[in-house]
């Protein structure tokens, strides 16, 4: 009985699909187990510093206060500020969830993150079509599973992971036809409100031929926003986070992107919240900054200023270029180009940029897989699959394999980009 290729592959890949999500659960419930969600531990007790009226950015546990404050891995006597990073909108959000006991919200926060990843798969799924782009999809994921920035991110309890959904969820309305514009620009601005950054994704949008309709989207859910921020009296709140951050760029910029701080010396109680091994799983870990690779590769030792200068020449082409094409770009090219003004500026600023930061890429990846050009350009897609596949760090094959992996996946969407804007053919012509 002869059964056609198609029908293999048809079974074929589903089936890895399911097997890869199968074992990535089961690894990470290990984790779970074994380890302890450090990163949420911090962001669940800023919640409950805010809840309670204090600074969320410069309150510190001592003996004797409850427990629930108690975080151990706070920054030292040395730093004014602790160990929080997240914005007050953020921490807001989680407050509902952290009147719950902390085991009770890694359990939550484990499953909500791979329901948001799995959404963002179902929705691209469902917007794909042609068989061959499923298959590459399903590969992705697949590959990504196993990636150590996703591995990272659920074992100590990032969130990065949310931006992904809200892109996807903004970008899944395209079909909306002349709303999608306004749907891009209040997702961006839910973004910004939960992490500031965020803004810089607005850039291409801006020059794009459909600027009003994003505006209007982004200005009504931004004054939304803002009114949140008055009605919960959250100023000072705010105040105190941007002067944090700002503690925290200073103190990076002067120690060097490839020097780490030294946490968790502090005293704390035995037993917190009914834990007592705060031990984290040993991972691979890499910091995905441009100097430290410069560094690493080309001895390379340049000031971070020129970093800056860079990341502008670099932001201020692409969003150019973008304008010189804004009435031929389709939501695709717009979106890739926003995130890639976006990810240059974690490469380049000095504050480290960690392996879990990995996630967000699997929201151009989609949309790359997603778009009908994939295969004109046989030579991303090929970086894009080995980027993958050195990210899962399966077997160890070169030094520094999973800071090139990263760095290859996001080369391929370069190549995907620089096809869509024509950037060479500009060039020629000017």
């Amino acid at each position: 009985m002869h059964i056609s290729r198609n029908k293999i592959f048809i079974f074929l890949f589903p089936l890895v699909f399911i097997a890869s999500l199968g074992i990535a659960i089961i690894r990470d419930i290990r984790n779970l187990e074994d380890g302890y969600a450090c990163d949420l531990r911090k962001r669940i007790v800023g919640s409950r510093y805010q809840a309670a009226g204090l600074s969320p950015y410069y309150y510190k546990w001592k003996p004797g206060q409850p427990e629930e404050f108690c975080n151990p891995y706070e920054s030292g006597p040395d730093f004014l500020q602790n160990v929080v990073t997240l914005p007050p909108s953020y921490l807001w959000v989680l407050q509902p969830i952290s009147k719950l006991g902390f085991h009770t919200i890694e359990i939550i926060w484990f499953i909500v993150q791979y329901l948001f990843l799995l959404s963002i798969f179902g929705l691209f799924l469902w917007n794909i079509k042609e068989l061959q782009y499923r298959y590459i999809l399903l590969t992705v994921f697949s590959l990504f599973f196993f990636s150590k920035g996703w591995i990272t991110n659920v074992d100590i309890g990032q969130s990065y992971i949310l931006f992904p959904l809200l892109w996807s969820v903004a970008f899944f309305l395209k079909n909306k036809k002349v709303k999608a514009y306004f749907f891009a620009g209040a997702l961006l601005a839910v973004c910004c409100w939960l992490r500031p950054v965020c803004i810089l994704m607005v850039l291409p949008f801006l020059v794009s031929d459909k600027r009003a309709s994003f505006l209007k989207g982004f200005i009504i859910i931004g004054c939304l926003c803002i009114l949140q921020l008055l009605l919960f009296h959250q100023y000072e709140n705010w105040q105190d986070f941007f002067h944090s951050s700002f503690q925290w760029g200073k103190y990076y910029n002067t120690l060097g992107p490839a020097s780490s701080t030294d946490f968790g010396n502090g005293k704390w109680p035995s037993t917190i919240e009914g834990q007592s091994d705060f031990h984290i799983t040993a991972i691979p870990q890499y910091t995905a900054n441009l100097p430290i690779v410069a560094s690493s590769l080309f001895n390379i030792h340049i000031k971070s200023l020129w970093y800056i200068v860079l990341f502008f020449i670099l932001a201020t082409t692409i969003i150019f270029s973008v304008y010189k094409k804004r009435t031929q770009l389709k939501l695709d090219t717009i979106w890739i180009s926003s995130f890639v003004i976006y990810y240059l500026s974690e490469v380049f600023v000095s504050v480290p940029k960690p392996s879990y930061y990995f996630v967000e890429l699997i929201f151009p990846i989609c949309i790359m897989v997603g778009s009908k050009s994939i295969f004109k350009n046989r030579t991303g897609l090929a970086l894009l699959l080995l980027g993958l596949c050195l990210s899962t760090f399966a077997i160890r094959l070169i030094p520094m394999q999973l800071l090139i992996g990263e760095y290859l996946v996001f080369i391929s969407l370069l190549f995907f980009l620089s096809n869509q804007l024509k950037i060479k053919q500009q060039i020629i012509n000017q």
